[in-house]
């Protein structure tokens, strides 16, 4: 006999291998669903874009440096010439020669910004975005999980319908198959074999229902998972049970630490804040130092290129300042604009808070009466399937009639199905209060 079970055992735990079938978990759902979907796909390169970004603002400050080289043929005039003193009489004398046939010249120029209040501020305003940027990514990987744990409840309730539903036509089959008998030996009215008949046919028609309901769920969280739809994917899982929430006010104030909708208006606040010092610094200076090496030269060789010892060497060194006096009211009108966006920003701020608090409320309240309805449910859910056994065996007895014994079995089967519903939506109200107060 133990060595039947483990047999049995290793084949079930095998058995999703064997067949090619996959088998989806709760965890592995989220997991595809961080790997694959396609709005976190894309929110990941939003990512990446602003990190370059941040990137480009720092090139503001850091210096820059350039090299250049050329060479230029010379294609008239072909001659030159030049006033000069003759040494001899301090006569103006005019020579004239031939002029080279190819122009050089190879450049260093290295160009430090000094000072610049919108640069510095533009870096801030880039850190800020890439900031955000990943608050949203984030807060859009909680809404992905939200929604992937609903479908996956969704399913679980729906095997549980489908597996309720096969125990009723079963039992009703098995009955069906009695009440034949009991016809044959005259037990039993013909009446009696057609109504559960019919209750046969009812029971197969609801059994369809469900697995419909069953596959349209599946089909659901593949959408989600942005794969294919796999007709033998197996889905493995159970429904939490309830084992208590934190107290409302300490909920509340989890929610004002943890909610990402806070930290990204608190981040957005302060980077617009960096905004309005942007402008202010359009009305500072900028400078700017720059250096320049060069060499320059000329032959009847393009082969004298590189010829540096015949190059006529030229150091410069620049200091700049551009300073924008007056731009029309241009600054001050946009620093006067995204104040205005600011205040809106803190408006925004005040609302979302008012709408977690009512949020969390109603989440916590329905956790409350789930809770309750689950209670209630397990308490009469053992009662129920003692009455229908005992019904099954009156009936098979000849102590009650069919009647009796369908009213048994959809007694029992409601509280199954009451049981796992009451388990259904305190995991959806569950899975809702988590995301309210931010976990």
């Amino acid at each position: 006999m133990r060595i039947v079970i483990k047999i049995s055992l290793i084949i079930s735990l095998l058995a999703p291998f064997i067949s090619g079938a996959e088998e989806f978990t709760l965890d592995r759902c989220l997991q595809t669903a961080y790997e694959r979907n396609l709005d976190i796909r894309q929110k990941v390169l939003d990512l990446q874009k602003f990190e370059a970004k941040v990137s480009q603002a720092y090139s503001g400050v850091f210096p820059s440096i350039s090299v250049t080289s050329g060479a230029s043929f010379i294609i008239e005039p072909t001659r030159a010439s030049s006033s000069m003193t003759n040494p001899a009489t301090g006569d103006l004398m005019s020579v004239s020669y031939d002029n080279f046939d190819y122009g050089f010249q190879h450049a260093l120029q290295i160009q430090q910004v000094l000072f610049s209040g919108q640069a510095f501020m533009g870096i801030k305003i880039a850190g800020a975005q890439r900031d955000l940027e990943q608050m949203n990514y984030e807060l859009l990987k909680r809404n992905i999980k939200s929604q992937i744990e609903q479908a996956f409840y969704a399913i679980i309730m729906t095997q549980k319908v489908v597996e309720i539903a096969q125990a009723s036509y079963s039992q009703d089959t098995s009955h069906l198959r009695i009440s034949e008998e009991k016809l044959k030996n005259g037990l039993a009215s013909e009446f009696e074999v057609l109504r559960t008949s019919v209750k046969v046919s009812a029971s197969r028609s609801e059994l369809e229902n469900a697995k419909l309901s069953n596959r349209l769920a599946q089909l659901y969280m593949f959408a989600l998972l942005d794969m294919s739809f796999a007709e033998d994917a197996k889905f493995a899982g159970d429904f939490a049970k309830p084992t208590g929430i934190p107290p409302l006010d300490e909920a509340l104030k989890m929610a004002k630490e943890n909610r990402l909708e806070l930290k990204i208006i608190s981040r957005s606040v302060e980077s617009f804040g960096y905004l309005v010092n942007l402008y202010r610094a359009s009305y500072l200076p900028g400078i700017v130092a720059q250096g320049k090496f060069s060499f320059a030269g000329a032959s009847n060789q393009f082969g004298d290129y590189v010829a540096f010892d015949d190059f006529k060497k030229d150091w410069t060194v620049a200091l700049g300042l551009q300073w924008t006096l007056f731009d029309g009211l241009n600054r001050e009108a946009k620093i006067h604009e995204t104040k205005t966006d600011l205040e809106k920003l803190k408006l925004q701020s005040e609302q979302i808070l008012l709408g977690i608090s009512f949020e969390i409320n109603q989440a916590y309240w329905q956790l409350a009466q789930y809770e309750l309805d689950y209670n209630a449910a397990l308490s009469s859910i053992e009662e129920a399937q003692k009455m229908l056994d005992i019904a099954n065996v009156q009936y098979q007895g000849g102590l009650i009639t069919f009647v009796e014994l369908n009213d048994a079995q959809l007694a029992f089967d409601a509280t199954n199905l009451l049981y796992y519903k009451s388990l259904f939506n305190y995991n959806n109200a569950l899975s809702k209060f988590n995301r309210a107060i931010g976990r």
